[in-house]
């Protein structure tokens, strides 16, 4: 229905009605129910405890009269009255999706653990060696299934030269190594961040995306531990282990350390939070150095909140750019634009 009240009736009657008449569980206990059952081998503590703290993703198109406050709303008070559930758009233990469109809608709660999906794979045990901040990964705000996304969009190819300037810890690049190892095809994953403690995330999270590597048989993997900034007694303890083939380095996204041209593929989720402002004097330069290091023929996948703005810095770049493809995604609630980008020649 085009109409708020009525519209809300139907979404509540669909998510929490009962499959027949009599039936004591509702549609979304039997989600719930089937979301247990497929995680109850695993040892994270979400999957047993009762009072479940969610997340509601909404995507919507075409014209109602309501929005998606109004649909994540009327899910957040049911889920509250109903299971004594806790809101938490960063300390999930699930999630539930609902996408909308115009004449028809749909809801629905992933399988998969989303606080512990690491890269292309699922963990759930820390590696002892790393301890706590084995899954730093799970604070990122880029999520694995984006980065996949994002890398399909780069076309690497073999022996390609794939950056991410500002790589936080380290999700595209990680992501991209194990879709290489996956696809038989090797190309080179670098991602770099001004600060350190980031660095050293991306350190816990290649070795224990490689745990995950090795123990489900990818083949992005080569013998050794990359990067210098790891911890002396970090990197003696996994030194004769195989790791991800990807390298993290300290850098200034705005002087990186590569020559004019000699990038091939370029995949960066930007900061688009309240806690990562960036002035707007200095949009302009990251993105003329970021295109001064892609090599004519490169593509940029690049993750923006404002569009139109983005737009315009393009324009005033002395450089012959082209979008080539934009795609809307939804992170965390907010609505984020993927730009395909491609250098041409002079």
């Amino acid at each position: 229905p085009v109409e708020k009240e009525p519209a809300m009736k139907s979404l509540k009657a669909a998510a929490f009605g009962t499959m027949e008449e009599g039936d004591r569980f509702s549609l979304f206990d039997a989600a719930v129910k089937t979301w247990r059952a497929l995680n109850s081998a695993q040892t994270h503590h979400s999957v047993t405890k009762e009072n479940l703290r969610f997340r509601i993703q909404c995507k919507k198109s075409g014209k109602h009269q309501y929005n998606t406050p109004d649909v994540m709303k009327v899910f957040a008070e049911e889920l509250k009255q109903k299971k004594q559930w806790e809101f938490s758009m960063d300390g999930f233990d699930i999630e539930v999706c609902c996408l909308l469109m115009q004449s028809s809608f749909v809801i629905g709660i992933p399988l998969h653990d989303p606080v512990c999906l690491i890269g292309s794979l699922s963990m759930y045990q820390s590696s002892e060696a790393l301890g706590e901040t084995a899954v730093a990964l799970n604070n990122s705000s880029t999520r694995p299934s984006m980065a996949n996304l994002m890398c399909q969009l780069a076309r690497a190819e073999p022996g390609d030269l794939v950056v991410d300037p500002m790589c936080g810890r380290g999700t595209i690049p990680i992501e991209s190594t194990l879709m290489a190892g996956s696809f038989g095809v090797q190309h080179f994953s670098v991602g770099g961040d001004k600060q350190e403690r980031c660095i050293q995330d991306c350190m816990c999270n290649i070795s224990t995306a490689s745990e995950a590597a090795q123990r489900y048989g990818c083949d992005a993997l080569q013998w050794g531990f990359r990067g210098p900034l790891a911890k002396s007694s970090l990197k003696d303890s996994i030194d004769r282990r195989q790791s991800l083939s990807c390298d993290m380095i300290k850098w200034d996204a705005f002087r990186l350390p590569f020559r004019a041209g000699c990038v091939d593929a370029i995949v960066c989720d930007t900061p688009h939070d309240q806690n990562c402002k960036m002035k707007k004097h200095l949009v302009t330069p990251l993105w003329k150095e970021l295109f001064r290091v892609l090599k004519v023929g490169g593509r940029a996948v690049l993750a923006i909140k404002f569009k139109n703005a983005f737009k315009k810095t393009i324009e005033k770049i002395d450089a012959p750019l082209s979008i080539e493809r934009t795609i809307e995604v939804c992170v965390r609630g907010l609505v984020i634009h993927l730009f395909v980008v491609v250098k041409g020649g002079q």
